[in-house]
């Protein structure tokens, strides 16, 4: 007995030290391997979302993969004061909502087109949609007894404690929304405007526009024909809709697929620098007394626009619609008189360059008399207000800062919104109230502070907190105490945190050209040596309008441990925003306005020289890589300042503004066919023959974002030109690779370049 007690115990120790070796192995490893890099699951492990309050705001539920456990996503619950949290649904593959009584503790979610109600006080889990298969996510009614799906034989309407189903329209249907007073379901069918009456299933249609036959590719909002937006007024009265006609050249654009047995094609985006974006119509349906008048609403003479957005005052009286000029130059908010149709101008709003930002919001206060949006107008995100009825504006929040989020408060009478006021490379939250008298920062930890909800009573909020190298967690704050912020998910894998990360430093420096103050991080070595000269790699984020010197995970998580990586080689990891990225006002965004490649490019270089004055960069030995927006900077480096960098890698890059997309080029450099010097001035391909310095293109031959055209037309130029170049295409992937041996394949290279030109 005692014999098989010893071998016991011995099977047990070996089994831990075989189940902890890896971990042993990793702390101890003096190099991040690129496997560990872009290993699926991630080491950083797999970020909880799409949380939300229990309509009694005392529990949460969110989505999470316990990466370290399980293989599949995890509906999980927690107390909202925080604990433990535990798993409710163990595979879940679709969404989830909480059941709208605050006196119970039911969740909705869906299986295999199955609709499941789950009480967490039993753990019963019941199904309630019978034989009936949903081809969406149910909507409930707003008195929350009934919910409504679209099957493949129409809509069906289902009372959740009896689980009887009355089938409404034979008709599919898509978008359904219930009106406010829950005696009706609008829906879209055939591209135009429906709505069935719940209960005696009068089926009624709207609308007669012409059915559409297809839907474009990628669902780009200058390419979806007929009606897809509407809007309920608050008293059920009223439908207001949108909608589009496309108004660009019919092209057979399409992406190839060459890992089948025989070349296939799938459709693409259909938008390019010299395509308008769609016409657009607003009707308003009165459905007063079932006589269901339509009037269309005179907007002006110019039909092609941006439309984004209806808001319905809360007494129904009014609607307010925002239109942006089809060259983005100008953004007008309209309100309109419900009964009469008639349209006033209560705001407009002109930019020289284009209307954008961290982004737009607007609410309606109470009395249903102001209008409170953010713009941009004074230099920085704000929140202004303006009275309907006098067109009277009035700015709330002021500074060298912005706002980069707003949400309402329940009682309606407060917003919350995140800024960088504390810093650039931070958010934090504040209370505001709708009357601009005063407002209140609210006790959120240093760092990255996002994505708050309310609860439904609005005591709490529910948010996402994040540093450096500490990857987001959900948090929430009693907004009626003194208490500092609860953590409710730790998420964090141990293989993560068992990690010495390299925490890079912030630093600044200034813009030669216009003495702007730009933002960026320096990643060194942890026995680093001031002393010593070390080799030196720029790191140039995407997007353009996009910032990464933040406290925070960063989006570009990959890139983050890949520059860990290169500072255990030896490297410094040099990264700025350059010009045109967010978080630092309209001015720093707007100056790449028909300069792409300009003075973006002139930061980056303006940061070669702040290196030089550090004293310990080999100035010979600095190469530079970027994705996307990062690659089109890095082939511009090349190619404009070819001396500069000793060797480049541009992935997924724009080589030719010319083949993107219209909303994002047009934005920045205009209409093509009027400002074609520009797009050529802007576009690396013309440029091409001054590269003298070795550089490797990568690209996804799927990629339907930045096509792969692009890197295939430069690569011609630079045969042409008789230039040395590598090119590595990725038969699978897209934009964003998805693919760890991809991810691996492509940082192999880019790391042997490297260390081969700048070692």
């Amino acid at each position: 007995m005692k014999t098989y007690k010893r071998v016991l115990t011995a099977i047990l120790i070996l089994t831990f030290f075989f189940s902890i070796k890896p971990l042993y192995l990793l702390s101890q490893q003096p190099d991040l391997t690129l496997e560990q890099i872009f290993e699926d699951p991630k080491i950083e492990g797999s970020r909880p979302y799409s949380a939300t309050f229990s309509p009694d705001g005392k529990m949460i539920a969110y989505l999470w993969k316990d990466s370290e456990r399980d293989t599949t996503t995890a509906l999980w619950s927690v107390f909202t004061t925080g604990g433990k949290s535990e798993k409710i649904i163990p595979n879940i593959k679709g969404g989830y909502r909480w059941l709208p009584y605050p006196d119970e503790k039911k969740i909705m979610f869906r299986e295999k087109r199955d609709v499941y109600v789950l009480d967490l006080t039993t753990g019963e889990k019941e199904k309630i949609n019978g034989n009936i298969k949903a081809n969406s996510f149910p909507i409930f009614s707003p008195c929350g007894k009934f919910i409504a799906f679209p099957s493949k034989d129409g809509i069906w309407k289902v009372e959740i404690k009896t689980k009887k189903a009355t089938q409404l329209t034979l008709q599919r249907g898509m978008f359904l929304q219930w009106s406010p007073d829950g005696n009706k379901i609008a829906y879209i069918y055939n591209s135009n405007l429906w709505v069935v009456y719940t209960k005696s299933r009068k089926n009624v249609k709207l609308t007669n526009e012409p059915e559409l036959k297809e839907r474009r590719a990628r669902g780009w909002p200058f390419s979806m024909s007929g009606i897809r937006q509407y809007y309920w007024s608050p008293d059920g009265n009223y439908i207001l809709f949108v909608k589009r006609k496309p108004d660009t050249p019919e092209r057979d654009i399409f992406v190839a697929n060459y890992l089948t047995k025989y070349v296939t094609k799938r459709p693409a985006r259909n938008s390019f620098p010299d395509s308008r974006c769609s016409i657009i119509t607003v009707g308003l349906i009165s459905l007063k007394k079932n006589k269901n008048k339509l009037k269309w609403i005179d907007l002006g003479e110019e039909k092609h626009f941006y439309f984004r957005g209806g808001y319905w005052a809360p007494d129904s009286k009014k609607f307010a619609i925002v239109k942006v000029s089809e060259d983005q130059h100008n953004r007008h908010i309209i309100v309109v008189n419900a009964k009469t149709g008639e349209p006033s101008i209560v705001d407009h709003e002109y930019d020289k360059a284009w209307i954008g930002g961290p982004g737009f919001y607007l609410f309606w206060t109470k009395d249903s008399n102001n209008l409170i949006f953010t713009s941009e107008r004074n230099g920085y995100n704000h929140l202004f207000k303006v009275n309907v009825n006098t067109s009277i504006l009035k700015q709330m929040t002021e500074g060298n800062w912005e706002i980069n989020y707003v949400i309402m408060h329940p009682d309606s009478q407060r917003l919350l919104y995140s800024s960088t006021k504390v810093s650039p490379a931070e958010r934090h939250f504040y209370i505001i109230s709708t009357d601009g008298g005063w407002a209140k920062k609210l006790q959120t930890e240093k760092g990255y502070n996002k994505r708050a909800i309310f609860s439904k009573d609005g005591r709490y909020i529910l948010y996402l907190h994040t540093d450096l190298a500490t990857p987001d967690d959900y948090f929430v704050l009693d907004l009626e105490s003194n208490s500092k912020p609860v953590q409710i998910t730790y998420t964090v894998p141990q293989r993560f945190k068992i990690i010495d990360w390299t925490i890079p430093e912030f630093v600044t420096f200034k813009s030669s050209k216009d003495n702007e103050t730009i933002y960026a991080r320096i990643y060194k070595p942890e026995n680093f040596n001031k002393d010593k000269k070390y080799p030196c790699v720029i790191f140039v984020h995407g997007a353009g309008y996009l910032q990464n010197i933040i406290r925070s995970w960063t989006p570009y998580s990959e890139n983050f441990k890949f520059h860990h990586r290169l500072v255990q080689k030896g490297y410094i990891v040099f990264d700025i925003d350059y010009r045109g990225s967010a978080g630092y006002g309209r001015k720093f965004r707007t100056d790449v306005y028909l300069d792409m490649g300009g003075i973006d490019l002139e930061d980056e270089l303006d940061g070669v020289k702040y290196l030089e004055t550090l004293g310990y960069i080999d100035m010979k030995k600095i190469g530079i890589y970027g994705g996307s927006y990062g690659g089109f900077m890095t082939l511009m480096a090349l190619f404009k300042a070819p001396d500069t960098f000793a060797c480049g890698a541009a992935l997924r890059s724009v080589t030719d503004w010319a083949n993107y997309n219209a909303p994002y080029t047009q934005a920045r450099l205009g209409f093509l066919p009027e400002n074609k010097k520009i797009y050529e001035k802007c576009s690396p391909i013309y440029y091409a023959e001054n590269l003298k310095k070795p550089l490797l293109l990568m690209h996804g031959l799927v990629d339907d974002n930045v096509f792969c055209q692009d890197s295939f037309q430069l690569a011609e130029k630079l045969i042409k030109l008789g230039k040395d170049f590598e090119l590595m295409i990725y038969p699978s992937q897209r934009h964003g690779f998805t693919d760890p041996k991809s991810w691996i394949d492509e940082y192999g290279r880019i790391e042997k370049l490297f260390d081969r030109y700048l070692k």
